[in-house]
């Protein structure tokens, strides 16, 4: 007699070896696009702070309304963006909020002293007590991963 077609144990087989093999890759997949989205985020931050020098110098090198430890929400009420640096707000691709210190002048993190008139852009707020190691922030210019 001709045997048409697969027997269940052999589907069984094949249908565990594609188990194991997606087991294997999907952590490998999860952790590319976590660093995707952190790549993504350095770009938007590196575009926030482009903005922010173009506001500077056409402002006498201010580089926003407020200073010191005040900071400013990136949404479309932003400076940057009622005022046409950003055409609208950037959107963290880690679903977080980002923060702009224009000039900020206070200790960061406890320990660390920024110089007088550096912009700060962070995509969590540096201030509140469940800042994101992961978020990578802009601090002088540099595009910096998060510590």
């Amino acid at each position: 007699m001709k045997k048409n077609g697969f027997t269940m144990v052999e589907v069984i087989v094949v249908v565990a070896i594609i188990a194991v093999l997606a087991s294997i890759i999907m952590p490998k997949m999860t952790g590319a696009r976590d660093k995707a989205k952190v790549e993504a985020c350095k770009q938007n931050l590196r575009q926030i702070n482009n903005a922010i020098e173009l506001y500077a110098n056409d402002n006498n090198g201010v580089r926003g309304p407020v200073s010191g430890t005040t900071y400013v929400y990136l949404n479309d009420s932003c400076y940057l963006v009622t005022e046409g640096y950003l055409r609208s707000a950037i959107k963290c691709p880690l679903g977080n909020t980002y923060y702009i210190y224009p000039s900020y002048t206070g200790g960061w993190c406890g320990t660390y002293n920024v110089p007088l008139n550096l912009a700060l852009i962070t995509c969590s707020n540096v201030r509140h007590p469940g800042y994101s190691a992961q978020c990578p922030y802009v601090w002088g210019g540099q595009v910096r991963d998060g510590h």
